[in-house]
C-alpha cells in the first residue's frame, strides 16, 4: 500500500509537470535519494520516503462484526499510517533557476491536489506540506549526503493498513440458561 501511494503521487506529479513544462521527459521518480549514487546525479525530481508513523487518533482494540444471527467475528482495528515524503529537485548548480522553477510547479501541484485517490481502491489520502525548523532541515539533508537541494517535505495522512485477519469467532448469548 505504501508503494501505491508513492507511485500514484509520482505518476500524477510527472503528468502535471510534463503538461505545465511542455516537456516529454520523465522527471519524477521514486528513489531513495542519498546524494551519492550515480542515479542521483541525474537531473530529476526524487520522491523519497523518510518516515512512517502510526496516527495516534486512530482506533485501537478490536472490531466486532456480526456474521450470522448467533456468531460474531473479532478483528484487530486497522492502523492509520502517516508517511513523510521528501520531494527534492536535484539539478546541477548551473541549473539552479530551473530547479526553483520545478519546485514552484511542485508546490502548485500539491496545493491543487490535497487529496489523492489510490487506484483500484476506494482509499484516499491527504497530502500537506510540513514546516521544518532549521535543525530538522539540517538533519534530513545530513542523512541524504550533506548537500541541500530545493525540496518540500510532505505528510501523507491516513493510509489505512488492514490485514483483515479474523482473530476469533464467538457465539452470541441469546437467552438465559439456568442450570441447577
Amino acid at each position: 500500500m505504501i508503494n501505491e501511494v508513492l507511485t500514484t503521487l509520482s505518476d500524477s506529479l510527472s503528468v502535471f509537470l510534463k503538461q505545465n513544462l511542455q516537456s516529454g521527459e520523465e522527471l519524477v521518480c521514486v528513489y531513495p535519494f542519498t546524494g551519492s549514487s550515480s542515479r542521483s546525479s541525474q537531473e530529476r525530481v526524487y520522491l523519497t520516503l523518510v518516515h512512517v508513523e502510526k496516527e495516534s487518533t486512530g482506533g485501537s482494540g478490536s472490531i466486532r462484526r456480526q456474521v450470522t444471527d448467533h456468531h460474531f467475528q473479532t478483528m484487530a482495528s486497522p492502523w492509520l499510517l502517516n508517511l513523510y515524503l521528501l520531494i527534492s529537485v536535484v539539478f546541477s548548480e548551473k541549473q539552479y533557476e530551473e530547479s526553483l522553477h520545478l519546485l514552484s510547479g511542485i508546490a502548485s501541484f500539491l496545493q491543487a491536489h490535497t487529496v489523492i485517490t489510490l487506484p483500484y481502491t476506494h482509499h484516499t489520502v491527504s497530502v500537506e506540506p510540513v514546516n521544518l525548523s532549521w535543525g530538522e532541515l539540517s538533519n534530513i539533508w545530513s542523512m541524504h549526503g550533506g548537500h541541500y537541494y530545493p525540496s518540500i517535505l510532505c505528510k501523507v495522512r491516513l493510509l489505512p493498513v488492514d490485514a483483515g485477519e479474523i482473530q476469533k469467532v464467538v457465539r452470541s448469548i441469546t437467552s438465559k440458561e439456568i442450570t441447577g
